[in-house]
């Protein structure tokens, strides 16, 4: 099996994620590394928006969680009650 490298565009959009989780400012970023602010932006926003992506969601998910945890308490405790 042969692996790929990663592309110069991969490296550069891991590197600005990378920094920007790090707690860079896009400023920072971009005297940093010297990348267009075009570029910068893009992945900054798209990078957002499947944070705020994933995080709806999640929200979601432990809200069904909760929810189907309570109806199997409540269950539970009918049928303790029961016996």
């Amino acid at each position: 099996m042969t692996m790929l490298k990663p592309s110069a565009e991969y490296n550069q959009r891991a590197a600005i994620i990378e920094d920007l989780r790090a707690g860079h400012s896009v400023t920072e970023i971009i005297r940093f590394f010297g990348y267009p602010r075009s570029i910068v932006y893009d992945v900054v926003t798209k990078y957002k928006a499947l944070e705020t992506v994933q995080r709806r969601f999640q929200h979601a998910s432990e809200e069904e969680f909760l929810e189907r945890t309570h109806h199997e308490d409540s269950r539970s405790q009918v049928e303790r009650v029961k016996n």
